[in-house]
C-alpha cells in the first residue's frame, strides 16, 4: 500500500468507528433504556485503557512520558469531558432509530 492509501485507509476506519460508536450508544440509550451516560463514558476509557495496555505489551508501541504542564491538565479535562457531555445531549436527543 502506499502512504496515501494507508492514511486514506486509516481515516476511514476511525471515521466508520466512530459513527459506529455514536450509533450503538444511541441503541443502548434509546433501545436498553440504559440512561446512565457518565457510567458509559467510563466503561468507554476502560476498554481503550485496556485495550491500549494490550497494544503496549504487545509492541505496538513505545509508551512517552508527557510533561505535567497546567495547559496539558486542562487539555485532558476538555478531552475527558467531551465524550460525557456527547453521551449525555446523545441520550437527551430526541432522534431515535
Amino acid at each position: 500500500m502506499t502512504t496515501t492509501t494507508t492514511h486514506a485507509s486509516y481515516l476511514a476506519f476511525n471515521f466508520a468507528s466512530a459513527v459506529g460508536i455514536v450509533l450503538i450508544n444511541k441503541a443502548i440509550f434509546s433501545q436498553v433504556k440504559f440512561s446512565f451516560t457518565t457510567t458509559l463514558t467510563v466503561i468507554h476509557y476502560l476498554l481503550n485503557l485496556a485495550g491500549l495496555e494490550l497494544l503496549a505489551v504487545c509492541g505496538a508501541y513505545e509508551r512517552r512520558a508527557a510533561p505535567r504542564t497546567p495547559q496539558l491538565a486542562v487539555l485532558a479535562l476538555v478531552v475527558g469531558a467531551a465524550p460525557a457531555i456527547n453521551n449525555l445531549s446523545l441520550k437527551l436527543n430526541l432522534s431515535s432509530f
